[in-house]
Formats: structure tokens, sequence, C-alpha cells
């Protein structure tokens, strides 16, 4: 999915896009979980990546990606995995939903973006990790990567004042590293 967002980013190269969706459509539930298992980070992406090939996420690989991207936000605006094996859950997949319910107009995109700015630590990084509980973030705990991609996130919904200084922070943030 990371080539497929690339090429989608560079354009011209629908074909390959397509191609890249096709494949991921025909083994999705490898990729997001199957019967009890829902990774809400694969799943997120793979509404991002969907959105990006321009394919529908109603009925994508037999499944909503919309919805399913819903059901994974609870009701603190956090993504979390469903499991045997944990949650396992972070700032990437926020990051992924927050851009793909957003661009969905979804319900949830609000609560998640909320959820994703708590993430940003004081010195204007944001961190990788998080629990349901703990929203502080100490200058430490910020990454690069983390920071780039939820800014990438953020940024179709630049205009709003929260959004702005989220972005402007990370931004400077970014350039001091």
């Amino acid at each position: 999915l990371d080539t497929l967002l690339a090429l989608d980013a560079v354009g011209g190269y629908n074909a390959k896009v397509a191609d890249i969706a096709d494949a991921l459509a025909d083994d999705l539930g490898s990729y997001i979980g199957t019967g009890g298992e829902s990774y809400a980070g694969s799943t997120a992406k793979a509404l991002v990546a969907v959105q990006a090939a321009d394919r529908n996420t109603a009925d994508f690989g037999g499944t909503d990606l919309v919805a399913a991207t819903e059901a994974r936000v609870d009701g603190t605006g956090r993504l979390a995995d469903e499991s045997a094996f944990g949650n396992f859950a972070n700032v990437f997949g926020q990051a992924f939903a927050v851009k793909g319910l957003h661009a969905a107009g979804s319900g949830e995109a609000a609560s998640a973006t909320a959820f994703l700015l708590q993430q940003q630590c004081a010195d204007g990084g944001f961190r990788l990790d998080f629990t349901a509980t703990d929203t502080s973030c100490s200058g430490d705990d910020a990454r690069t990567d983390s920071t780039a991609i939820a800014v990438d996130a953020l940024l179709p919904q630049r205009g709003t004042q929260a959004v702005d200084t989220a972005l402007d922070e990370a931004e400077a943030w970014l350039s001091g590293q």
C-alpha cells in the first residue's frame, strides 16, 4: 500500500495503482483481519489506499472500509484493534483513520482528529505510541515519522484553528529535526 500511495502521489501510474488495488481486494482479509480479528491501522490505511485508487470504499473486497474504520474508533476518538494478540494501534493508524474518515465525510472524523491532536507533544512533534488513558507526551516521545504522517493527515483540514496551530507547530518541529 505504501507503493500504491507513492505512485498515486507522483501521478501517471494509474495502471500500477489499479494492479495493487486489485491485489489488495483479492486478499483484503489477510491485511485488515477476519473473524474476531480487526486491525485498526491496517483497515484505515486500506481505506486511504482505496480512496487514492478511486475505488468504491463501500464495497471493496466485500468490505465497507468506511464502516470498518468507523467501527475501530472508540468513544474517545481513539483507534483500537480487536485482536487476540493485543492492541497495537498507534499514531500511524490514527493518522490514516483521520485522513480516510475526513475524506469520506464520516461523522467519526472529528473525534478521530481530536484524539490525534492530543498525541502532539508540547514541542510540536507527535509521538508514535498511545494508550487509551494517557494523552501526555514528553519531548522525548516525539518522532519524525509520526509527525510527518500526522501532518499529512491533518493538511486537508487546514482552516480550523486547532488544526492550523498543530500543523504550524509540527512543521516547525520537523524543520528543527
